[in-house]
């Protein structure tokens, strides 16, 4: 390092976690007993906005200020990512800008960025953001990295080494430095989507890594569209609703017992959640059965015709996507404990399972529901063999977390960031080369121990497990895994089978699924000249044509008021 301030940009598609820092700063360390790395670092909303009322563009920073205030209700949004993909450079550089002075980021020219970006980000995209960060931005070095890569240099996770505290590891120098854990498995439940990989020694294999496509923006709209039904129309207040299942949604172990206990309207389920009065500047909140008590003895003055929110099963079915989306119409997929276990039977080294098993770790802002890690340790302990110690691990914010990790990785291991980084210079000698060689090539490479591109699937045609927990219908763990106690490798039924975890243009939101189209009928082996009644099979060029000739069904909305057109498009 040459004396560089740091900058760690975490860029996720909902928010921007951001950390400034120089190298070698102390004052800092690693909290293990929380699992976070005590680093300062702040949130920003990833998104552009603009207010129906005066028509203001509130940009990033500025939209948390905002959304405190009664402009709650009255903003549209307008989000660079699409799909859990960068593809809005326009909007997202606005939002750059808006960052690095709200973090007081004087000099870019002398700050050395690091950035955490989706795992699976397409080539062109990521020569686009090398060019904008040293093109426009034109900070000195620079280091690009997968989020939940940049998760294996935090507290959780195994290291193996001598300890010197604080997460560090004494070399054969005799100096303490930084480790990434050797192994894991790095659960992200994000905005979009849910991913799981597993990171090697910091590195995360993108060959091996499976997608769930439910992440917290499905969960908010499936909510929004059963309180629009039962209650409120609230179809177009996006961020309300997701405020509200933030607040109010929870993992069960008991599933059909929380049913029977929502029928009765049992006040442990039930969730009353209060609107925004914006005439009386009233914010919206969670209310506790102190508060609706009181409403209905004595309503008290800024209580009178309050409006709020019942939630009954909504609080629990909600998340329960999550372990079962193939509740939902057209989501023929396991939920997340099938997804970490295909994860861990692409390795073959029992040793290095083992380790996987021991050390899931989950993050991502949509993973913060109250009972989630335990649930899905309990799941994930049914599909588990039994000679095997299963532990998931979550830090306190996971929200966070990846940023943190990265910050605690410059400070405490310069060396490693140095040898990794790009410099300006560099960039403009060798252009993406350097880039792709440096940031691309490993990931792309097989795990050591993992087999690459051979693809296991749970799903082959038979119903998805219920693991509810009044209900655990597993078989055989040793089946399940296709590993036995000595190790054996998996059977052969997973063999050129298809991932259920894969890439899908799968719609946002539940109502957008559509039945499954007629199958066309089996070509005939009967040739053509024989056939009753026969006439020249039409070529297959023209009955393409005609299916694209076909209207297309528009797709539902997908955000509270995103404008997907451009921020100077007019509201219709």
């Amino acid at each position: 390092m040459t004396g560089n301030a740091v900058l760690v940009l975490d860029n996720g598609a909902d928010s921007i976690k951001a950390w400034l820092g120089g190298a070698g700063a102390s004052g800092h360390g690693i909290d293990t007993a929380s699992g976070e790395a005590a680093y300062p670092v702040n949130v920003y909303t990833n998104a552009a906005a603009r207010s129906k009322d005066d028509r203001r563009v509130l940009i990033g920073p500025e939209i948390d200020a905002a959304e405190k205030s009664t402009l709650l209700g009255t903003l549209q949004y307008r989000r660079p990512f699409e799909k859990g993909h960068l593809v809005s450079w326009e909007a997202e550089r606005a939002i750059w800008w808006e960052v690095l002075q709200s973090i007081d980021v004087r000099d870019p020219t002398t700050t050395t960025l690091v950035l955490g970006t989706p795992l699976k980000e397409l080539s062109n995209l990521q020569a686009n953001t090398d060019e904008v960060v040293f093109e426009e931005f034109n900070f000195d070095r620079f280091y690009r990295a997968p989020s939940m890569a940049l998760c294996a240099w935090g507290p959780l996770g195994e290291r193996f080494g001598e300890d010197a505290g604080d997460g560090c590891v004494v070399g054969t120098d005799g100096r303490a430095t930084l480790v990434p854990a050797e192994a894991c498995v790095v659960l992200d439940i994000g905005y979009t989507a849910t991913l799981c990989t597993p990171v090697v020694e910091g590195v995360a294999y993108i060959t091996h890594a499976r997608t769930l496509p439910v992440g917290g923006r499905f969960l908010t709209n499936w909510l929004k569209e059963q309180i629009s039904f039962r209650q409120y129309n609230l179809m177009e207040e996006f961020t309300l609703v997701d405020r509200c299942k933030r607040a109010a949604c929870f993992v069960t172990d008991e599933f059909n017992k929380c049913m029977d206990l929502a029928r009765v309207r049992d006040p442990s389920i039930v969730a009353n959640y209060a609107l925004p009065d914006f005439a009386r500047n009233l914010p919206d909140r969670l209310l506790s059965q102190s508060d609706i008590a009181n409403m209905r003895t004595k309503p008290a003055a800024d209580e009178d015709d309050l409006q709020y929110l019942t939630l009954t099963n909504e609080t629990f079915r909600t998340p329960e996507i999550l372990f079962n989306p193939s509740d939902i119409p057209g989501l023929r997929v396991g939920g997340l404990a099938q997804l970490v276990r295909e994860v861990i039977d692409c390795v073959d080294d029992e040793s290095t399972r083992a380790v996987l098993w021991e050390n899931v770790i989950v993050v991502g802002g949509s993973s913060q529901f109250r009972g989630l890690r335990s649930r899905l340790e309990t799941e994930l302990r049914a599909l588990a063999p039994d000679v095997y110690t299963v532990r998931v691990l979550q830090p306190d914010n996971p929200t966070t977390y990846a940023c943190a990790s990265a910050a605690a990785m410059a400070t405490h291991a310069p060396d490693y960031l140095a040898a990794q980084q790009v410099s300006r210079a560099e960039w403009f000698e060798s252009g993406r080369k350097i880039t792709a060689a440096k940031f691309d090539a490993a990931r792309a490479r097989a795990v050591p121990g993992v087999r690459g591109g051979e693809r296991s699937s749970a799903f082959d045609g038979t119903p998805a497990l219920d693991m509810r927990g009044s209900g655990i219908n597993t078989p055989d763990p040793d089946a399940i895994d296709g590993v036995g106690t000595g190790g054996a490798e998996l059977p052969s039924r997973t063999e050129g089978k298809r991932s259920m975890y894969v890439e899908e243009d799968v719609p946002d939101t539940p109502r957008s699924f559509s039945p499954d189209a007629t199958p066309e009928p089996e070509e005939s082996t009967t040739p053509a000249s024989k056939r009753r009644g026969s006439s020249k099979r039409k070529p297959a060029r023209q009955q393409s044509r005609r299916r694209k000739s076909q209207p297309k069904a528009e797709p539902e909305d997908r955000d509270q008021g995103e404008i997907e057109d451009g921020m100077d498009k007019t509201d219709q």
